[in-house]
């Protein structure tokens, strides 16, 4: 009786696409932070690869479209508010 319930629910967990046992999460990738310093905003990237920065005003027009590579950039901006968006995740920032 045991071995034809445990057959059925490995055959409705095929039908449903449900796993029977739960899959080890993996590890959260490191993302990159953006601080203020002076006149300007440093961007730590701990990936292996560029990743994409973008940096608007707070009308929303696009001040500038770069890369950012593995380590700190910085990039110098005019007295404002911004919002800088690194490899998707935004953040507010104010430069005075």
């Amino acid at each position: 009786m045991k071995s034809l319930i445990r057959i059925l629910v490995i055959a409705i967990a095929a039908l449903t696409g449900s796993a029977t046992a739960a899959a080890a999460p993996e590890p959260a990738a490191a993302a990159a932070t953006v601080s203020v310093r002076g006149g300007g905003v440093d961007i730590a990237n701990p990936a292996e690869h560029p990743v994409a920065v973008e940096v608007y005003a707070i009308t929303g027009a696009l001040v500038l479209r770069t890369d950012a590579p593995e380590g700190t950039s910085r990039i110098d901006l005019a007295a404002g508010c911004y919002i800088v968006r690194v490899d998707g995740l935004s953040s507010r920032v104010a430069i005075r």
